[in-house]
């Protein structure tokens, strides 16, 4: 119950109640998979309402960086993927869609590929191709080969959003969940 709790304050952006509940988890359970949940939500914790962290990406293949060094002045939804994953794959279209249904209420989409050395399906040179040869209607840039973008929002599989405000202050952490992702973006 003390999870449900605490998830419903973070989903309400009240962090403060939210980690109070979070840590009372703890206090009456035993249960590792609440637990783990608990501690999931504890670490996001750790980012929402904060300052949004450097883009720390290796390269721009569609659209420039944004101006300056922060993320400030549009709603901001940052999309975290894999160019082999199926979730992804429906993820990237979801993104592509609220592009352009927001993009006139001000809000920029951006999507950052994660890339590894150790595959070649998930190289910097495979991802250009998937890129170059689909329609993204918004900027698009590859993580560097440590993931650090993907890290530094709290991000732990993809396809996974960040939300961040006008104020440039991240709002919300999702993984893929439509309703919940534009319900959120539709606040802002």
């Amino acid at each position: 119950r003390c999870l449900h709790i605490a998830n419903d304050y973070l989903e309400d952006c009240d962090f403060r109640r939210a980690e109070t509940w979070y840590q009372a988890v703890g206090d009456r359970t035993e249960d590792k998979e609440v637990l783990h949940a608990a501690g999931k939500g504890l670490a996001r914790l750790k980012i929402l309402g904060k300052t949004a962290p450097a883009l720390a990406v290796a390269e721009w293949i569609q659209g420039n960086p944004p101006k300056g060094t922060t993320l400030r002045g549009k709603v901001i939804l940052l999309a975290f993927f894999q160019i082999n994953c199926p979730q992804s794959r429906h993820a990237i279209q979801f993104a592509m869609g609220l592009a352009e249904s927001y993009a006139a209420r001000g809000l920029e989409v951006i999507s950052i590929a994660t890339a590894t050395d150790e595959h070649a399906a998930e190289s910097p040179d495979a991802i250009k191709q998937f890129v170059s040869a689909r329609p993204f209607n918004h900027r698009v840039a590859i993580d560097d080969l440590k993931a650090r973008t993907f890290h530094r929002f709290g991000s732990t599989a993809t396809p996974s959003f960040a939300l961040i405000d006008r104020d440039g202050r991240v709002r919300w952490l999702e993984s893929f969940d439509r309703g919940r992702i534009e319900r959120k973006v539709l606040t802002l």
